[in-house]
């Protein structure tokens, strides 16, 4: 269960990222705005970190060698391996 409630607080951070694309065409003041969109990083943040300790290390190290640009093509990763070094 606390794996599940994990990766929806991952889900849901991303989510309060892209809503960060809307508050520009807001009808509000410039104020408000600012705002609402510190609103949406904090809560973004507290949503990710909330659900990467619920989903424990394993899972965001598996997280953050996926969103190293050194492992996007497979070429480092591969070079790696032929060393026998851990992935």
């Amino acid at each position: 269960m606390a794996k599940r409630i994990g990766i929806f607080g991952i889900v849901i951070s991303f989510v309060f990222y892209g809503l960060l694309f809307v508050v520009p065409f807001l009808p509000f003041a410039t104020a408000t705005k600012a705002g609402i969109a510190t609103g949406l990083v904090v809560a973004g943040e507290i949503t990710f970190w909330g659900g990467g300790l619920l989903l424990g290390r394993e899972a965001v190290k598996k997280y953050r060698q996926y969103m190293n640009p050194a492992y996007w093509f497979g070429r480092n990763a591969r070079d790696r391996k032929e060393r026998g070094e851990e992935t």
